[in-house]
């Protein structure tokens, strides 16, 4: 073998056990990756089992701390203690901050559902649960901020959010439906029962339509005038809907729903 030959050949040999080298040394650090985050999972995951015992005994305390130690060995299990404990979160005020930061910092991405689980968990008037939006495939976090919507006088978004939640549901809703409609109504009153029922379900048409029937059987409140306006403001008629809300408040001057639809009507 020439000289020249002898040099590309050891340079060649040389060379390849350098990429043989390097590729054992990104394997090796590839698998010594891989077993710090299992391991790392496996600690998160004890750690949510003791949360998980301390809230079914009412330790929300103990399950708020063990639920940080958890998000601190491995961040990525975000999303997953936000589908186990949910709303539960509305008194883990740390947790939420925690999860909030790693899902802005990118570290822990939550998805529309886990941030809106989140921002109905903080609950209260914050802007953010304000602005908050049906998610379509967000399940009953869809009928939880519809109730929410309901409950800071916002008739529209209420709909929304109810619609959103029962796509697709069709028989679930009709049956859920069935349940709920008042079963032999002696009067108006258990119509008027039975629409409250099913205003909390989502099921806001069937709860409008229990209405007209408790009044059509020749019973009505403040409460039933007030739906009648809500019913005319959904489909646009804002003059019918402002007589009904004064006629409602009427009735019962502290309707708080009727108070709240009225200021906002004054305000547009």
């Amino acid at each position: 073998m020439s000289g020249r030959h002898l040099k590309r050949y050891i340079a060649y040999n040389a060379g390849l056990w350098v990429a043989v080298a390097l590729f054992g040394a990104l394997v090796l650090t590839g698998a010594r990756q891989y077993g710090h985050a299992v391991m790392a999972r496996q600690t998160a995951r004890h750690f949510l089992d003791g949360a998980r015992k301390a809230a079914e005994r009412g330790g929300l305390y103990e399950a708020q701390r063990a639920i940080r130690s958890a998000l601190e060995a491995y961040p990525p299990i975000s999303p997953e203690v936000v589908a186990e404990f949910g709303r539960t979160m509305t008194g883990m005020p740390l947790v939420r901050e925690q999860m909030f930061r790693l899902d802005k910092e990118g570290i822990a991405p939550l998805g529309k559902a886990g941030r809106l689980a989140l921002l109905l968990a903080k609950g209260g008037a914050s802007k953010e649960v304000a602005l908050a939006r049906p998610e379509p495939g967000a399940g009953e976090l869809n009928l939880s901020l519809g109730r929410s919507e309901l409950a800071r006088g916002e008739v529209a978004g209420a709909a929304e959010c109810f619609r959103t939640f029962w796509v697709g549901q069709n028989a679930r809703r009709a049956e859920t439906a069935a349940k709920l409609k008042a079963k032999n109504p002696r009067n108006g009153e258990d119509e008027y029962a039975a629409g409250k029922r099913l205003v909390f379900n989502g099921l806001l048409p069937e709860a409008l339509a229990a209405f007209d029937r408790a009044r059509v059987a020749g019973y009505e409140n403040a409460d039933m005038v007030f739906w009648k306006g809500a019913k005319a403001e959904l489909e646009g008629r804002r003059g019918d809907a402002q007589e009904d809300y004064a006629e409602a408040l009427k009735r019962l001057p502290n309707h708080r729903l009727a108070l709240l639809r009225m200021k906002a009507l004054e305000k547009r």
